[in-house]
């Protein structure tokens, strides 16, 4: 029998690989100083965008968008191929069903936007989100997989964490039902950290502020106090140093906030223990059970006189008085380190808590309004 069946495939050139199998380009933040981490941030919804693009203009280079509208893309400050419309002309109108549909089959589109913009060298995935919405909240489950996935293809950790934006109360009853839906599917999808931003707690704090500054205020003061964690514990003191790992045991913990204040005089230990105490209560983050926690970091920061001035033993009061706010034999890792040598003296002071509960009070406050059982609230929550 002869060998030669006559077919004549002619040139077909090279088999192209897969998108999935190419190389991830190389993508670098924009800092000049090192940062403990390499995060990667994906904002899902306008609110979530909003949130990614705040740690870009941070200096963060890892981060993109998906939506289901072009025009919410639009007003993103992000180079055009970390951006993904997923909407098919059609958008989710603030139904979450409408926007599960329209993720359901774009598992392999949302994975090469993270290979464009993310490169194969991240340590934490951040999914970025509105509980309230519909693009946001129909569309995060599917993120949050195919970021794991990612990672997992990367031969990273699966260190997957959530910001997530709690609506006002003024929004209404169809908000607040889809941060209730939001809350319960998160609960259970083993993420962390979860930073959780209470729009209503914004509102409260700072009546006055326009349109464009609560944007600003959400977003801004959670991230830039996240990205000084991260620096600071990357970074040596010549002091106390925050390091790597005392990072990662937080960011590993669950759910954290965070709080930071300026401190200008400090004639006794007082002056440093009780701003921080006021400091915690009044951030912009949901509020919750500090005395549930089991882990936090606890930093100082002495800027010019400051660092001949404060006396050690006030700060070890500081962090004294923090630890017993927390849970019995919990870890706070400290740190102290020299910040501007000149200008005006100060101690600026930054906390984040971890292993926190869920924000009960406020989720039972949106329960309420959704018209959900408060039974069922608190099962799926554990508490």
């Amino acid at each position: 029998m002869s060998d030669d069946l006559g077919l004549d495939l002619g040139d077909l050139g090279d088999i192209p690989v897969p998108p999935s199998e190419q190389e991830a380009p190389a993508i670098t933040d924009a800092f000049d100083y090192n940062v403990a981490f390499k995060m990667g941030f994906i904002g899902v919804g306008q609110c979530g965008g909003r949130i990614a693009a705040t740690f870009n203009k941070l200096g963060y280079g890892r981060v993109c968008a998906v939506n289901t509208t072009i025009q919410d893309l639009a007003e993103l400050k992000l180079p055009d191929e970390h951006k993904l419309d997923v909407g098919d002309a059609r958008g989710a109108g603030k139904d979450p069903a409408a926007a599960a549909a329209l993720f359901a089959d774009k598992d392999e589109d949302v994975f090469d936007l993270l290979k464009r913009s993310w490169g194969d060298d991240v340590d934490y995935g951040f999914v970025c989100l509105a509980a309230a919405g519909g693009t946001g909240a129909g569309g995060y489950q599917k993120v949050v997989e195919i970021v794991k996935r990612y990672l997992k293809h990367c031969k990273r950790p699966e260190k997957v964490g959530v910001i997530v934006a709690l609506p006002r109360d003024d929004e209404g009853q169809r908000f607040a039902k889809n941060a209730i839906h939001t809350v319960r599917g998160l609960s259970g999808m083993d993420l962390s950290p979860i930073i959780i931003v209470d729009n209503q707690k914004i509102r409260d704090l700072y009546p006055r502020l326009s349109v464009g500054q609560v944007h600003n205020t959400e977003n801004t003061s959670t991230a830039a106090l996240m990205h000084l964690f991260n620096r600071l514990a990357g970074s040596d003191s010549d002091l106390t140093t925050f390091d790597r790992a005392d990072c990662a045991k937080l960011l590993d913990s669950g759910l954290i906030t965070f709080a930071a204040d300026t401190l200008l005089k400090w004639e006794s230990a007082a002056d440093i223990s009780t701003p921080i105490r006021d400091r915690l209560r009044r951030n912009v983050l949901a509020s919750v059970d500090f005395a549930k926690s089991t882990v936090a970091g606890l930093i100082y920061i002495l800027n010019g006189n400051a660092y001949d001035e404060v006396e050690s033993a006030d700060l070890d009061h500081g962090t004294a008085m923090f630890t017993r706010m927390l849970a019995n034999d919990s870890t706070v890792f400290p740190g102290v380190y020299r910040g501007a040598r000149d200008g005006e003296a100060s101690v600026k002071v930054l906390a984040m808590i971890g292993a926190l509960p869920w924000p009960k009070g406020r989720l039972m406050e949106l329960a309420d309004r959704a018209g959900e059982s408060r039974d069922d609230v608190e099962k799926f929550l554990g508490v």
